[in-house]
């Protein structure tokens, strides 16, 4: 019975039919609870729509299910990995090669593990294996009717956007190019749009460049092209927003770790304009992963030393706290020029992420801030400090991007990040829970996306056709 209903989910699927999917392979696992393809294929179809910890349940079921089935160990892995759990993604992606040698996804995805454990010679075999031979492949479209081609550009290494999860699959088929192996594909695929998800200048400037030369091979509108990814390194935000009034960047300089060693140092640092205490960071990481505060020279050689990479940013420490103490960090994302209210962070240390309140007081406080900016952004910086965002975002230039920022007791906004990488997070799966609220916001956004990606492609498939309609009306008729 469990086929039937099994049957009837993949039918669903292949004919757009989402909700009717996931409801038959409910079915198919009511009736047969150990079904591998029915709990994988689930697994999948709500990874697609974000619900991802329901989605590792299956997957992580899958596996247990049937555990000489590369598929589910690749799956469950690539859950492991977008959730930060490198290690025991490896040892599923690892599992799955095991079963499947020539398996292109577990190699691209156990490259990544890989190179956040820090691994990067093993890192790089895997990489070729999973690129080199394959470096372009086909999302089909889960929607009916003719969907938009997209061509999707990501990098090998670390530093993508996570954009392909927000187009819409129903709207579009996705073909998803490697850029470091554009040279080995003949012939770019039909699109009717470029999206550029090689997000950070840091970990992939020749991706970047690699991904520059491939545009000049098509006449397709482009999402973020890379001339202007190039832009957004953070030591270049002080230069390109100095003139803007009210605002204030950093001072950052790109220092090598070893001139940050041994005598001297000090001087060194207020030659170029940095005194303690400071902040100290590796280049290419994001959401305060390798950033660390050093309080007095006497400290730096050994804080420095848990630090990876041979050169470090050395960023001017900016106190943002109130009266009070309390820090306030805000994240805006830019979409298609337009700025939208993604989060408002408070925490009593100078490090703030959302979500890490740790006492009930602090959530409920953390809760009060963030509705009050998600629901009227204006009414709680004041409509200068909105003013000089909408300035940042101008110079910034991106189609899709963000902006981290903090407002100091002048009142000037005071830039942390402003680039591409920024994540729209997924909906809450419970729209009552204590996160809920934020639904709205995160849908309008998503929305914004889906709009951009629809204009620029029927743009692009609009003026095709009327380049054909005017090639054909000048030709002589016999």
């Amino acid at each position: 019975m469990s086929d039937t209903s099994f049957t009837a989910a993949t039918d669903f699927l292949h004919r757009g039919l989402i909700d009717d999917a996931e409801r038959a392979y409910r079915d198919a696992l009511r009736e047969e609870p150990e079904h591998f393809a029915a709990l994988n294929d689930l697994g999948m179809l709500l990874a697609r729509r974000g619900a991802l910890p329901e989605a590792l349940r299956y997957f992580a079921a899958a596996v247990s299910a049937d555990p000489s089935q590369a598929v589910g160990h690749a799956n469950l892995a690539t859950l492991l990995l977008r959730g930060g759990d490198a290690v025991n993604a490896r040892r599923h992606y690892e599992a799955a090669l095991e079963r499947a040698p020539e398996n292109v996804e577990a190699h691209r995805g156990l490259a990544l593990a890989l190179a956040e454990l820090g691994l990067e010679e093993v890192a790089r075999a895997h990489r070729q294996r999973g690129f080199a031979d394959a470096p372009l492949t086909t999302l089909p479209s889960l929607g009916p009717g003719s969907p938009l081609p997209l061509l999707l550009l990501v990098s090998e290494s670390t530093g993508n956007t996570h954009f392909e999860r927000l187009i819409d699959r129903r709207c579009f088929v996705i073909h998803k190019l490697v850029v470091e192996y554009a040279d080995r594909v003949a012939f770019l695929p039909e699109h009717a749009v470029i999206v550029n998800a090689v997000g950070d200048v840091d970990s992939s400037s020749q991706a970047l460049l690699a991904a520059e030369r491939l545009i000049t091979r098509s006449d397709a509108s482009v999402i973020n092209p890379p001339a202007r990814i190039t832009q957004t390194r953070r030591e270049e935000h002080a230069r390109r927003f100095a003139e803007i009034p009210g605002v204030r960047t950093p001072v950052m300089k790109r220092i090598a770790r070893s001139d940050l060693i041994g005598p001297g140092v000090e001087s060194r640092l207020t030659a170029e304009g940095l005194s303690f205490p400071l902040l100290v960071r590796s280049p290419g990481f994001h959401s305060g992963e390798h950033l660390i505060y050093v309080e007095r020279i006497a400290d730096l050689e050994s804080q420095i030393a848990e630090l990876p990479g041979d050169e470090l940013l050395v960023l001017e420490y900016i106190d943002i706290a109130d009266e009070q103490g309390a820090s306030t960090k805000y994240r805006m994302l830019l979409v298609n020029g337009v700025l939208y209210p993604l989060h408002a962070a408070i925490a009593p240390t100078w490090k703030v992420h959302f979500f890490t309140a740790q006492s009930e007081q602090e959530r409920e406080r953390q809760r009060e801030i963030d509705r009050a900016f998600l629901t009227d952004p204006s009414a709680v910086l004041g409509g200068a400090v909105v003013e000089r965002l909408e300035v940042i975002a101008r110079e910034l230039g991106l189609d899709y991007g963000g902006i981290d920022f903090g407002v100091d007791r002048l009142g000037r906004v005071i830039v942390f990040e402003a680039n591409a990488t920024m994540v729209l997070p997924h909906v809450s799966e419970d729209p009552h829970s204590f996160w809920g609220y934020r639904n709205p916001s995160i849908m309008r956004i998503a929305d914004a996306v889906h709009r951009m990606l629809l204009v620029s492609a029927t743009q692009t498939v609009a003026q095709t056709a009327t380049s054909y309609s005017r090639i054909a009306a000048s030709r002589d008729v016999f």
